[in-house]
């Protein structure tokens, strides 16, 4: 049983530390995107290939609110697309109002929570 035990925790480790890696790749394409969004207008969907992509290594090891706040995110990122193009001085005046302040929160939070289930 004691075997079992470390086995089930090496694994966990393991895992966790796969999903980690996951989800940094996934905040960093994210946040490459999100920028690009703000003030370019999309070529096309190729903008967004590279989050589909990994969304769809996601479906393979993440929870359901993992896979689900990335989804939101992705929405985001496309509606951003979609919205006009923004001066840097908009920008600060969004942050300063507290309009999207970080679009990557609620990814990362939910991460972070399913990360602390699987190392516990």
């Amino acid at each position: 049983m004691t075997q079992n035990g470390a086995r089930k925790a090496q694994w966990q480790a393991q895992e966790a530390g796969k999903r980690e890696a996951l989800y940094d790749e996934f905040i960093a394409e994210a946040s490459k995107c999100l920028a690009d969004a703000i003030t370019h207008d999309p070529e096309g969907p190729e903008v967004v290939v590279g989050m589909f992509a990994i969304i769809g290594r996601m479906r393979l090891r993440s929870t359901r609110p993992v896979i689900e706040a990335a989804e939101r995110l992705l929405s985001r990122v496309v509606d951003i697309y979609a919205s006009p193009n923004l001066t840097f001085a908009e920008i600060q005046d969004r942050i300063r109002q507290g309009k999207d302040a970080d679009p990557l929160a609620d990814f990362g939070e939910t991460c972070r929570r399913e990360l602390e289930v699987l190392r516990l």
